[in-house]
């Protein structure tokens, strides 16, 4: 059996999942292909939110590194200071997929995630 298919969205980013979303609540049949196999795209994975988070713990780190000694969040190493910002970014992008995920899956009648 043929499923019929309205409507073919490449991309599963900032434009495309919502573009899905809201032709699904209008009643069309739509194939959201994502080559990643995960939601949100380069935005979320490459681009704004990673460069975001960075500058953001590069603001807060030069603010501790500026202020009186003591208890920093930051190491002073900058190879260890990388690593916390990974492990930020490892712990903050899944989380932002994962959530992209869980507001289209009330509007999906089947999930499949093929690679």
């Amino acid at each position: 059996m043929s499923k019929k298919i309205d409507v073919v969205i490449i991309d599963g980013g900032p434009g495309g999942t919502p573009a899905a979303m809201h032709l699904v609540s209008k009643g069309k049949r739509v194939l959201l292909v994502e080559k990643s196999g995960k939601l949100g795209g380069a935005c979320l994975f490459v681009g704004c939110i990673p460069s975001k988070i960075i500058k953001h713990a590069a603001d807060e780190y030069d603010a501790f590194r500026r202020g009186p000694a003591g208890d920093r969040p930051f190491s002073e190493d900058a190879g260890v200071f990388w690593n916390e910002i990974r492990a930020r970014m490892d712990r903050i992008l899944p989380m932002r997929s994962a959530g992209a995920l869980q507001r289209l899956k009330p509007i999906l009648t089947a999930y499949e995630v093929q690679r």
